[in-house]
């Protein structure tokens, strides 16, 4: 704020001396200034968080762009009426959501410590039911659509609504 209100005065007494030439000269010169320190101030080439845990996993974690809110929304409806859009696509977004937590918050790898990671998830045998879900170790079933009884292929259910919200809330709560 003190570095705003001197630049004001200074491109003000500028204007008052000099003209528009010189505040202008005044105001770009100052933007340069701040520019330089905000550049010092941002972080540099620190490993990020998907980066650490493909050094640590072997495991390609997807870094692209952030999901919009269509997409996520997209991916929330598949998973819930389909196993296998729940085993594509949001199942692994989940287990990385959780793993990301974990990490930050616990210190615990889910992908080289599942069972730590389902004690944090899981207190006192709590929530069990939801461990399935986002377990590293799961199989993911290539054809289980066609093993749910004789249905249709991709007309196994995914994820229950109510377990989504559930796991959804117990990860934020971690």
């Amino acid at each position: 704020m003190i570095a705003l209100a001197a630049s004001t005065a200074t491109a003000a007494a500028a204007y008052v001396v000099a003209h528009s030439a010189a505040a202008v000269v005044v105001v770009v010169v100052v933007a340069a200034g701040a520019l330089a320190v905000v550049s010092r101030l941002l972080p540099g080439n620190e490993p990020t968080l998907v980066a650490r845990y493909e050094g640590t996993t072997g495991r390609r974690v997807s870094a692209g762009r952030p999901l919009s809110y269509w997409q996520l929304e997209g991916r929330v409806r598949d998973g819930i009426g389909s196993r296998s859009a729940y085993d594509a696509n949001l199942g692994p977004y989940l287990q990385h959501l959780l793993a990301a937590r974990l990490s930050e918050r616990y210190d615990v790898n889910l992908y080289r410590e599942p069972e730590a990671a389902r004690e944090v998830l899981c207190p006192r045998g709590r929530d069990l039911d939801l461990w399935p879900w986002v377990d590293p170790a799961r199989q993911s079933p290539v054809n289980h659509d066609a093993a749910a009884g004789g249905r249709a292929p991709g007309s196994a259910p995914g994820i229950p609504a109510r377990a989504l919200s559930r796991l959804i809330s117990r990860v934020e709560e971690l």
